[in-house]
């Protein structure tokens, strides 16, 4: 989820293979060089692989790639007209997603987007249990 107002970006599910470095949620500043900022910036989709030339740019990538992880998919989830979070997808097959699978996935995350900006604000409305505790 992007949280605009604090200039983060909060990484809340991490399915899928686990890596030692990473723990969830997580929250990344807003900015500099990363497929989530690209996303967030430009709105559209970003698909790559993993390799050793592109973990020069996004240095993180060793870890992916040290997994046996080959292609990625960024997608930008769009609420109103402006992106409130990303929806990532990872492979272990080179060039696993072609423009049929991106398409299938850019209309999952158009589907998504409204149920999670719902779901966000349902959270912030509902106490805690340590709020409840103190009333």
């Amino acid at each position: 989820m992007i949280h605009r107002e604090a200039g983060l970006n909060e990484r809340k599910y991490d399915p899928g293979l686990s890596l030692p470095h990473r723990s969830i949620p997580v929250f990344v500043p807003l900015g500099g060089e990363n497929r989530t900022n690209i996303v967030v910036t430009t709105g559209q989709p970003l698909i790559s692989e993993y390799n050793d030339t592109v973990a020069l740019r996004f240095p993180g990538d060793r870890a992916f790639i040290e997994v046996g992880l080959r292609s990625i998919i960024v997608l930008s989830l769009i609420y109103m007209g402006k992106v409130i979070g990303t929806l990532g997808l990872r492979s272990r097959e080179v060039r696993a997603y072609v423009p049929q699978e991106q398409q299938i996935l850019e209309h999952l995350a158009n589907t998504i987007a409204p149920a999670i900006e719902n779901a966000e604000r349902i959270a912030a409305l509902v106490p805690t249990a340590a709020e409840n505790a103190r009333v």
